[in-house]
């Protein structure tokens, strides 16, 4: 072959472990309320949690990695260049031999359990990439690359584990009325339920994960074209494509799929009066499962049905230095957004500027979320947007400004209504497509000013940092949920800061 090569041969092993702590983050028992309830403690749905009294949790799950890769940067001539190559991985989920020791025997079983694999994945992922210099001068240059990356299984079949923390989730009747949990007789119907449940140890088995589960890839398709306006400027135009492909996490298949197939009953009946929106007092189109799927569990972790997700992204990008004191960069991007969201995994805390998730992974609890509106579908649409300018300038005697000029627009929203619905529980639903609010845009500017000295053999700069100088005080969270408090602010843009700091370089 023609031009010359540069060729690049890896290899990676890894074998990640995790083994569950104790159960001081929830106990065995978590309540659910219901605000419109109106009974004590508004205790709707109780779950009970296999998780020991005290001590830790013995499953001990694995995920054995090796990944081969192959890579060639391939200059055929003076102005095209290639860039080949592919990467095979083969990923193994497995668990070791646990102890079972649950609080609730009577629910869960007790004693050894021995190891097995869950699924197995050999995947081979091609990677290329192109530069073509259309000016032979390196002043124009078009840049093509297409990957495809898998993702990585990590936790995310621990439930698949007997030796996983594993729950059932009930109706509490709550006959007593204290809103507390004092027994068995308490419970009614099965909600949900994840792992192994039950007291019989030799039907231990957890959440059932299909042996042939697909892998789970995004594919990744970039083109740019960078153009030298003069000596000291450019210019930069830019699309990328990301295909989420082969989602999957626990799901109820005796429920869901009569719910992909159209076989759901429409509310109004005797059975399940439709409920109202609470902001408008208009009807709610909502349905239940079909009597034959009423209350019926069928978990099993597999690929879940119209789970792919496509972002489409456009950004121009500019640069210009003027001289060896001044330069200025600025970029503004827009997304196309079309995915599945869910409505039952909204964000909390304040730390979260985003709170609508995607998909059936929510922290690694790859959940699939039940979704019964047939007014608001489960793919949406939705778009956001964002700019920045950062400028630097440096003054006689060694004095440098700089700004850095952020603008976000604001994700789209919708309220999240919780619905009792009969042979399934208490469940969320969005009120309405996400496109129709958007939370408020954001507004950051941070500024520096710095000066130089000599000091010595080295050098020492004194700075002076003021981040958001404007005090912007745009909402980043807020409540979705339906009741007394919706739309409560749960987080806000930091507040202005400043930083004093000294840099001494030798």
């Amino acid at each position: 072959m023609g031009g010359s090569h540069d060729w690049k041969i890896g290899f990676d092993w890894q074998i990640d472990s995790s083994q569950y702590g104790s159960n001081s983050n929830s106990g065995p028992i978590r309540y659910f309320d219901n605000s419109l309830l109106g009974r004590a403690n508004n205790v709707d749905e109780i779950a009970l949690f296999s998780v020991p009294t005290e001590g830790r949790v013995g499953a001990d799950n694995r995920d054995k990695t090796t990944s081969f890769f192959v890579q060639d940067t391939w200059t055929m001539n003076d102005r095209l260049t290639l860039n080949l190559g592919f990467r095979f991985g083969r990923q193994e989920a497995y668990y070791l031999d646990s102890e079972l020791n649950p609080s609730f025997a009577e629910f869960f079983p007790t004693g050894t359990i021995e190891g097995q694999t869950l699924t197995t994945w050999n995947n081979l992922a091609p990677r290329l990439g192109v530069t073509y210099d259309v000016s032979g001068q390196g002043r124009a240059v078009i840049k093509g690359h297409y990957g495809r990356y898998y993702n990585n299984i990590a936790d995310t079949l621990s439930t698949g584990n007997p030796a996983n923390v594993a729950w059932v989730q009930d109706k509490f009747l709550d006959q007593n009325q204290n809103g507390l949990y004092d027994g068995p007789g308490e419970l009614g119907n099965v909600v949900t339920q994840s792992g192994t449940v039950g007291s019989s140890l030799a039907g231990a088995r957890g959440t059932a994960v299909n042996p042939d589960l697909k892998a789970a890839f995004a594919d990744e398709f970039s083109g740019s074209l960078e153009h030298e306006i003069s000596a000291d400027s450019s210019l930069r135009v830019s699309y990328v494509r990301k295909q989420q492909r082969n989602d999957y996490g626990r799901w109820n298949r005796a429920q869901q799929n009569p719910l992909f197939a159209g076989q759901g009953t429409p509310c109004g009946d005797a059975v399940f009066p439709c409920p109202v929106d609470p902001f408008t007092g208009q009807t709610l189109r909502v349905q239940r499962v079909p009597a034959s799927a009423a209350n019926v569990q069928d978990q099993v972790i597999d690929t879940f049905p119209d789970s792919d997700g496509d972002y489409d992204t456009v950004q121009l990008a500019y640069t210009r230095r003027f001289g060896d004191n001044f330069f200025l960069q600025g970029s503004g991007d827009y997304q196309w957004r079309d995915e599945l969201l869910r409505a039952d995994a909204e964000a909390q805390d304040p730390l979260t500027s985003d709170p609508l998730d995607v998909g059936c992974d929510v922290g690694g609890a790859t959940t699939c979320w039940q979704n019964h509106s047939l007014d608001v579908p489960f793919r949406q649409q939705n778009t956001n947007w964002g700019a920045r300018v950062l400028a630097r300038y440096v003054f006689p005697q060694e004095i440098g400004l700089s700004a850095n000029v952020r603008y976000q627009s604001g994700w789209p929203w919708a309220p999240i209504h919780r619905v009792q619905i009969p042979g399934s529980g208490t469940l969320p639903i969005y009120l309405e497509n996400v496109d129709q609010n958007r939370s408020e845009s954001v507004t950051i500017v941070d500024v520096r000013v710095e000066k130089g000295f000599t000091l010595g053999p080295g050098r020492i700069t004194g700075m002076i940092d003021m981040y958001n100088l404007f005090n912007s005080n745009s909402e980043v969270n807020f409540n979705l949920r339906t009741g007394t408090r919706f739309r409560n602010i749960i987080a806000a843009l930091d507040p202005r800061a400043f930083k004093i700091g000294i840099r001494y370089q030798f």
